[in-house]
C-alpha cells in the first residue's frame, strides 16, 4: 500500500519483508531516513529489482543484502555509510555500476574502479562486470566478485592476497593476469569460473 513521506522517514527497520518479492524498482527507500541498516540478505532473490537508491542517512550494509538481485545494475553507497559486511552484491549477474560517495571516509571507488574499497586497508570488498582493479589494493576479499560476469581481470603487483571463493562463478573469464605480488591464496578462489581464459 501507500505510506506517506512521513511514515516512510518514521520505519527504522526493513527487516527482510522484500526478501524474494517481484519489487523492479525502489527509488523510494530514499525516503526511509531512519532506516540506519540493511540487514542481512534483505533483498535475498529479488530478482527483478533493476533499481534502488539508498538513503542518504544509512550506516550500515550486511552481509548478502542484495544477494541474487540478478537485474540490479547500479549501486550507489552514501557518504553515511560505515560498515559494509562481505559479500553484499553476490550473484548479480547485471551490475555493472559500483559507486561510493566520494566524500565517504571509510569506503571509496577510487579512480571510476566500478568497485568497493575499504579505504584504510586497500581491501577491495566487492567488484563487479566492468571493474578494474586498481593498483594499491592489498586485498581481494572473499567472493569479492562472486558469479560476476567480468572478463578480464588484471591484479595488480600491490595485491599480496587473494581471499576464499573470490573470483568463484565468474563464467565469462577470458583473461586473468596475475601480478607477482600474491602471497597468500585463499581456497578455491576461481571455483567453477568456467570462462575460457
Amino acid at each position: 500500500d501507500n505510506l506517506s513521506y512521513e511514515e516512510a522517514a518514521a520505519v527504522e527497520s526493513i527487516g527482510n519483508i522484500f526478501q524474494g518479492t517481484n519489487i523492479i524498482s525502489f527509488n523510494e527507500f530514499k525516503y526511509f531516513t531512519s532506516v540506519k541498516r540493511i540487514e542481512q540478505q534483505a533483498f535475498r532473490g529479488c530478482k527483478q529489482l533493476r533499481r534502488i537508491t539508498l538513503p542518504e542517512n544509512l550506516e550500515e550494509i550486511g552481509s548478502l543484502a542484495f544477494y541474487e538481485t540478478s537485474a540490479l545494475n547500479e549501486l550507489f553507497i552514501p557518504a553515511s555509510v560505515s560498515l559494509i559486511e562481505d559479500m553484499p552484491i553476490n550473484y548479480c549477474f547485471a551490475m555493472s555500476k559500483l559507486t561510493v560517495a566520494e566524500d565517504n571516509d571509510v569506503y571509496d571507488s577510487r579512480n571510476g574502479c566500478n568497485a568497493i574499497i575499504h579505504t584504510e586497508t586497500n581491501r577491495l570488498i566487492a567488484g563487479c562486470n566492468t571493474t578494474v582493479i586498481p593498483d594499491g589494493i592489498r586485498t581481494i576479499a572473499v567472493a569479492a566478485f562472486g558469479a560476476s560476469r567480468i572478463e578480464t581481470v588484471n591484479i595488480p603487483n600491490s595485491v599480496s592476497v587473494i581471499e576464499d571463493v573470490a573470483f568463484h562463478r565468474c563464467n565469462n573469464l577470458k583473461t586473468v593476469t596475475i601480478g607477482n605480488g600474491v602471497k597468500e591464496w585463499g581456497e578455491q578462489a576461481f571455483l567453477y569460473a568456467s570462462g575460457d581464459y
